[in-house]
């Protein structure tokens, strides 16, 4: 049997401290994984060719995941190759954890700083532990055991792995950026041959959070290659999560404009004894479910608009959502942003109108953002026939829904589904682990197989907000939560 020594590193984090934890004298025992968060963490359930993000021609990473690595010269930070390690062909189990395939990537003769990651979402706030077993091979010599590759002790390469969370939820901004500043790492690893487990912890500040993997050898030798397999993410109620400041926006890709509403991020609102985690305030509500503990949002009529008002004629939070900005300006009406929806206030029909969200991350060039990272078809193109009616668009649209019976069930399963949902833009895409179509304002998701968030069979919708404020389209500023005393 292999011996798999477990290195634990594990940093605790409080929504944006970072509060580093040493470990104790003899190393914990392993770290079970229970209700996995990750996709294809096994990495059993296929690849894809990567040079269409920017890697070289040969590149391949699993499923659900993506490279990231640092661009040098041909010695120093070189470009590595990822490649799915085949058992069934190398002939050796010892390169895989588990099961037939890791993800591997590796340089000859040069460093890199290099990886890969996966964005998931969670709700703010959630406790997480990260972890992954990992095995370095890396000299200069070709050491062989008679039936394993060894390193090399001589002429190491000292190759330093680390796992890591960004409690944010961000991500590079393309292949050959490091990962963000934000990131929460565990100590590094100069283990060799042996697989061991990596392990981080965080606390989520945002709808999502992001697992990095890291492979960094100091020297060019000849082997600097590493295998990961087995990672997890899982929800660890052990962790003990402390206020601290609300998670920084991502860069906004359209200008906003804040707009005072009666309770701003400015001023603090007087929470009464006894209150849960929403309240009653003057015209309106304040939420504090979605201000990652810095407070919260307050959702109000005023001389400006009747947001609460039509905030419960929608369907209040069930259907809307929790608030997640303050009131801004956008396109020259005065919005607010929900989980579900984003709202803005027509002065000229008193009343709001629903933003067709996807529609406009689409406009704003994010299509490939979002089926990389949330799994979201592309819309369809020039779909309508020329010279439809509306009462034909919307039939012909809504007929993309047969393919599914039961996200077409949960379509209309609410009282006005153009409203809430507006009319389909993809058809029914087979994502993997589940079925997806998209709509102007949601993307609905069938499940496979059993999730720690719903069962096979299960159909959930994707928050159209949360994505949005994640990829930045909701911008910096109206963001803030207004403070609770």
């Amino acid at each position: 049997m292999r011996l798999r020594i477990l290195t634990l590193a594990l940093t605790f984090v409080a929504l944006g401290a970072l509060l580093a934890t040493s470990v104790s004298a003899a190393p914990p025992a392993e770290i079970s994984c229970s209700n996995n968060l990750l996709q294809n963490a096994g990495f059993e359930e296929g690849s894809r060719k990567t040079e269409s993000i920017g890697t070289s021609l040969s590149s391949a990473v699993g499923n659900a995941w993506t490279p990231w690595l640092l661009r040098g010269d041909e010695r120093v930070n070189r470009e590595p190759e990822y490649k799915l390690e085949d058992t069934n062909i190398s002939k050796t189990r010892f390169r895989a954890h588990s099961g037939r395939y890791s993800q591997k990537w590796f340089t000859s003769w040069g460093t890199h700083d290099a990886g890969v990651y996966q964005q998931v979402q969670v709700p703010p706030g959630t406790p997480l532990t990260a972890t992954t077993w990992v095995q370095v091979y890396s000299g200069e010599a070709d050491g062989f055991n008679g039936t394993e590759f060894l390193s090399d002790p001589q002429l190491p390469g000292k190759y330093r792995v680390s796992i890591g969370i960004d409690p944010t939820g961000a991500t590079p901004p393309g292949v050959g950026a490091p990962p963000p500043d934000t990131v929460i790492w565990s100590e590094p690893s100069l283990k060799t041959d042996d697989w061991h487990q990596l392990a981080v912890s965080a606390v989520s500040q945002g709808p999502a959070v992001t697992v990095y993997f890291k492979g960094q050898p100091e020297f060019s030798v000849k082997h600097n290659d590493s295998f990961w397999d087995d990672a997890c993410l899982f929800v660890d109620p052990a962790l003990q999560a402390k206020p601290a400041s609300a998670a920084p926006a991502a860069p906004s890709t359209q200008p906003t404009t804040p707009a005072a509403p009666s309770a701003s991020a400015s001023n603090a609102v007087m929470k009464p004894a006894g209150a849960g985690a929403d309240f009653a305030i003057a015209n309106g509500r304040f939420f504090t479910q979605t201000g990652a503990g810095q407070g919260g949002f307050a959702v109000v009529d005023d001389a400006q608009a009747k947001f609460w008002t039509e905030f419960q004629r929608l369907g209040g939070a069930e259907t809307v959502g929790y608030p997640i900005s303050q009131r801004y300006e956008r396109d020259s009406f005065l919005t607010q942003a929900f989980q579900k929806l984003i709202l803005q206030w027509r002065p000229d029909l008193g009343m709001v109108t629903v933003v067709n969200v996807f529609d406009e991350m689409s406009k704003a060039g994010l299509d490939p953002a979002l089926l990389e990272k949330y799994q979201t078809p592309k819309p369809l193109a020039n779909f309508d026939p020329t010279g439809a009616t509306w009462a034909q668009i919307v039939s012909g649209r809504q007929a993309l829904l047969d393919a599914n019976p039961a996200i077409k069930a949960r379509y209309f399963s609410v009282a006005d589904p153009l409203t809430v949902f507006g009319l389909p833009v993809s058809k029914v895409e087979d994502m993997g682990n589940h079925y997806a179509l998209r709509t102007q304002r949601a993307v609905f998701q069938q499940w496979k197989q059993d999730m720690p968030f719903a069962k096979a069979g299960e159909v959930t919708i994707a928050n159209g907000g949360d994505l949005a404020r994640s990829l930045g389209w909701l911008g910096g500023s109206p963001l803030t939560p207004t403070q609770v005393q």
